[in-house]
C-alpha cells in the first residue's frame, strides 16, 4: 500500500493562486479606471480652455467661465473634481488645469489625475483698427 504525499496539494495551490488572480484583476481594473479618469480630466481641461479662449470679456469673467465649463463637464460624466480647476490667463493663451479622483477599486490605492490644456486666446481687433 502506497501513501500519497501529494494529498491536499491542490488545495494549497488554490489558496495561493486565487488571491493572486483576484489582485491581478483588481489592479487591471484600477489601471483602466486611471486611464479613463485621465481622459475625463484632459477633456474637461480642453473644454474649459476652449470656452475661455473664445471669451472676449474681462479676465475675471473669462476665468469664471472656464472654471464653470470644466467643472460642469466633470459633473456630466459623474466624476469628482479635486478642489477647483486652476485657470491662468495671459495676453496670448489660457491654461486650465483639472484634477479629479480616480474611482476606488482597491481601498489601499488612492490616486488622482491632473491634466492641463493650453489654448491661444482669440484676439478681437475692432474694424476701425484693421
Amino acid at each position: 500500500m502506497r501513501v500519497s504525499r501529494d494529498r491536499g496539494s491542490s488545495t494549497v495551490e488554490l489558496v495561493i493562486l486565487v488571491p493572486a488572480l483576484v489582485l491581478l484583476v483588481l489592479v487591471s481594473i484600477h489601471t483602466v479606471m486611471f486611464f479613463y479618469s485621465s481622459h475625463i480630466a484632459q477633456a474637461a481641461a480642453a473644454r474649459g480652455a476652449a470656452v475661455g479662449s473664445s471669451s472676449t470679456s474681462s479676465v475675471a469673467a473669462t476665468v469664471q467661465r472656464a472654471r464653470e465649463s470644466a467643472t460642469s463637464f466633470v459633473a456630466e460624466v459623474n466624476s469628482a473634481v479635486v478642489g477647483v480647476p486652476t485657470v491662468e490667463v495671459t495676453d496670448r493663451e489660457i491654461r486650465v488645469t483639472v484634477e479629479i479622483d480616480v474611482p476606488d477599486i482597491m481601498p489601499f490605492i488612492r490616486s488622482t489625475v491632473r491634466r492641463t490644456a493650453i489654448e491661444p486666446r482669440e484676439l478681437v481687433v475692432p474694424e476701425v483698427s484693421r
